[in-house]
């Protein structure tokens, strides 16, 4: 098996962490870089975490098909979310086959940076999928104002990531809540800016013509 990369520390490395006590403490006393706990069960016994990231990536299945989305539906009877998709075709595809919800996302583009944004492709899923399926969006969520432009364009839930990641990453799980109550009030700003009551209000009509 692969080690995988080795953590490296350079002097402005070892310098910040120094100068930032408290979350370095926080960080060791967490076991310092955290694993993919999901695979840690499966890697060999006493893998460290860069390890269990080269195990993850040495068992990536690139060559998944409809017929293994089927298979799985078939097998798993209980809430089936699909994530990744960002065509319109493939949404309804994923519904068709018995998904209770697609998550529209080009995974941040980190996976293949020339790929469309997943924003850019929400209107066109909603059309096709209809207004009762559940869609999720995941991509881009920084500011209350792109929670309303994901609701107007389709997304029934929105997930955070980066916002939540910094907040954690300054202030622990206080840090996180924090970012989510950032992230609630600039959603009431926004909403009493164009005249939105409530959240089941948004529709597309506060979204310019412009946009997709």
């Amino acid at each position: 098996m692969a080690t995988g990369p080795t953590l490296r520390t350079f002097p402005s490395l070892a310098l910040d962490a120094l100068r930032h006590p408290y979350w370095t403490a926080e960080y060791l006393r967490g076991g310092g870089l955290p694993k993919l706990e999901i695979w840690t069960a499966y890697a060999p016994p006493g893998s460290s975490a860069s390890q269990v990231a080269a195990y993850y990536v040495e068992h990536w299945n690139n060559a998944q098909t409809w017929r293994d989305l089927d298979r799985i539906r078939n097998l798993w009877k209980d809430t089936f979310v699909v994530k990744g998709l960002v065509h319109a075709d493939d949404a309804a595809r994923a519904i068709a086959a018995g998904a209770d919800a697609v998550t529209i996302s080009n995974h941040g583009g980190n996976k293949l940076d020339c790929m469309q944004g997943a924003l850019d492709s929400l209107a066109q899923v909603r059309a096709s999928v209809g207004r009762d399926a559940r869609l999720f969006f995941d991509g881009g969520i920084r500011r209350g104002s792109d929670l309303i432009v994901a609701k107007a364009l389709g997304a029934d839930f929105c997930f955070t990531g980066r916002a939540t990641i910094y907040g954690v990453t300054a202030g622990g799980l206080r840090g996180a809540q924090r970012a989510i109550e950032i992230l609630q009030s600039d959603l009431a700003y926004t909403m009493a800016m164009i005249g939105c009551r409530s959240v089941p209000d948004i529709t597309r009509d506060y979204v310019s013509p412009t946009q997709p």
